[in-house]
């Protein structure tokens, strides 16, 4: 019997190199994005590898979409067996044009949205009590950078949201893995005007991605150079880092 996974955020970048990556290894899938034209034409790539694919437009910052996909998922594939909150959305953020309104619906896509697709997984899995939960936070949660504050502070409370989740669902043995990418080359990136050490292709992460699912590990955290560089940077004292990272900062 076929596993069936749930990804979000499945029309470009990770969640697309995932899609393809979670078919091949003979998993069914439901792919969930607000752009369905792409979706659509991932299917069609999809569709020849023998696996089902279900492709659903929604929006994770939505409820009503978001319980309604996995709704659907389950009457029409079966019963969700890997859940992959994946969408998310990134914002380069100067105080001198910061816009409270990219900065909300950064939250509401990266921590909402998140929360809420597992809301709506989660009942499931717990009747059942069996599942595994997958969220997509980043390296970035660690550190806070300049203009970048918005989108590292919500990743920062992705990675304390699943913390919290993992522990209370250990009773109920039902996995949470947290996912934590440094610079991957998508379309969320290539707008980054600075430089992005160890930079990855989607396929070369997503296949340390689906290694650290497979072993239903707490957290993955890649390349592993830039995850070793920011656990030192976290140990650096606070003054000195601030001002290091002020003579840094891009203009």
């Amino acid at each position: 019997m076929s596993k069936i996974a749930f990804v979000t955020g499945a029309s470009t970048g990770l969640g697309h190199e995932l899609a393809r990556q979670l078919v091949q290894a003979g998993y069914d899938v439901a792919l969930v994005a607000r752009r369905f034209a792409l979706l659509e034409a991932l299917k069609k790539e999809l569709d020849p590898l023998g696996r089902r694919v279900l492709v659903i437009a929604a929006d994770v910052s939505r409820w009503e979409d978001i319980k309604g996909a996995v709704d659907r998922t389950e009457k029409e594939l079966g019963p969700i067996d890997l859940l992959i909150a994946n969408a998310g959305v990134s914002l380069d953020a100067p105080l001198k044009r910061f816009n409270v309104a990219e900065a909300r619906l950064v939250y509401e896509v990266n921590v909402i949205g998140l929360m809420q697709t597992v809301a709506a997984v989660l009942p499931y899995f717990m009747e059942r009590k069996r599942g595994h939960i997958v969220g997509v936070s980043s390296l970035a949660a660690y550190l806070s950078f300049p203009r970048s504050t918005v989108y590292c502070s919500s990743k920062a409370a992705v990675s304390s949201y699943l913390e919290g989740l993992r522990i209370e669902l250990m009773p109920l043995k039902i996995p949470v893995t947290t996912i934590c990418p440094g610079f991957v080359r998508t379309p969320m990136t290539q707008k980054n005007k600075f430089k992005m050490p160890f930079l990855l292709d989607a396929p070369d992460a997503v296949r340390i991605m689906m290694r650290g699912i497979e072993a239903r590990k707490a957290t993955v955290h890649f390349p592993s150079s830039l995850a070793v560089i920011v656990q030192l940077l976290r140990l650096v004292p606070k003054p000195l880092f601030r001002q290091v990272l002020l003579r840094l900062r891009p203009g």
